[in-house]
Order: C-alpha cells, then structure tokens, then sequence
C-alpha cells in the first residue's frame, strides 16, 4: 500500500522522465543481493545527485531480503525481509530524493509512513537539510499525527486492531481464544 501511495504521489509531481538512466541501470541493480546493498548504493546516487536512480534503488532495498525476518501464520518457514531500520532508512532517504526533486505529496507520503513504522528521530526530520523543500505546515501536520495526542489515540486505536487481527486469524483454534 506504501509504495503505491508514494507512486501515484510521485505521478502527481512533476518528476523528470528517467528512462535512458533506468535502463542502463537494470542490469547493476539486479546484482543486488540484500537490502543493505541497494541502500549503500542507493545513497552513492543521492550523493551523485542522480535522485531518480537513487529511488529506484531505495525502491529496490525494500523488496530484497535483509536483516528482518516475517514468518507465515501457520508456517515455521521464516522468510528475510528488511528490518524495521532498513525499511526506515530507505523510505527516509527516498523521501530526501523526493524532496530535492520538488515532489512534496511523495515525500510526505515516505516520512508517514517512517512516522507509522515507529520512527521517532523527530528531530533529525526538523533538522535535515535534504527535508527543506518539504519543511513546514504540512510536514508538522504528519510528524503530529504520529508523536502528539492525536499519535498516542492512534496507537491505541491500532493496539485494538492487532488484538482483533490476532483472534480473527486463529478462529479454528478455540482454545488460542480465551
């Protein structure tokens, strides 16, 4: 759901076309074996300025497997994902891309959902100098909606949805219930 929020707030930017770069560049990231590869590569491009490259690849870090693990309901099979601070990490450094070229509604959408993950460097988001076309009202609404009152409801509200989940899933396991 993320990534197809932070799509279509990508289409509604007005983003440059980077196809000549991200053909050329199909072939090195499917070299890519863990997620931290394709973060460490990921920044080298931000460095390069070549933002679009550099989303692609942070695009690429969250679907490869790193250091988290996710297991299956029902399953003793563990499949590697990134952790929650591999995720951060790209999804933040993607929403500095996304800042520096001018799409606001993505950004934005990128540091939601660090802020939803558990995030808490709020600080660091009010301070990074890559987040500057994005600072301002807007960026405070999000980081409120996560860290004050309105954070703390949600994650109640959340905690309930869990439990709810939980039960729901082990419906023919009666004695798992009470």
């Amino acid at each position: 759901q993320r990534q197809a929020d932070m799509a279509q707030a990508a289409e509604a930017g007005d983003a440059p076309s980077s196809n000549s770069s991200s053909s050329s560049s199909e072939g090195s990231e499917r070299e890519f074996k863990r997620c931290k590869q394709a973060i460490d590569a990921g920044l080298e491009a931000f460095q390069a300025q070549q933002y679009s490259r550099a989303i692609d690849l942070f695009n690429l870090a969250l679907e490869l497997p790193g250091n988290g693990a996710y297991r299956l309901s029902g399953s003793p099979r563990e499949y590697a994902c990134p952790s929650d601070a591999e995720e951060h990490a790209a999804l933040y450094n993607m929403a500095c891309c996304y800042a520096q070229l001018g799409q606001k509604a993505a950004a934005l959408t990128c540091i939601e959902s660090i802020l939803e993950g558990g995030f808490t460097d709020v600080a660091t988001i009010n301070a990074d100098p890559d987040l500057r076309p994005v600072q301002g009202a807007e960026l405070q609404a999000v980081i409120n909606k996560y860290t004050g009152i309105g954070g703390l409801f949600s994650k109640l509200l959340q905690k309930d949805k869990e439990e709810v989940l939980v039960s729901d899933s082990n419906k023919n396991k009666p004695w798992i219930m009470w």
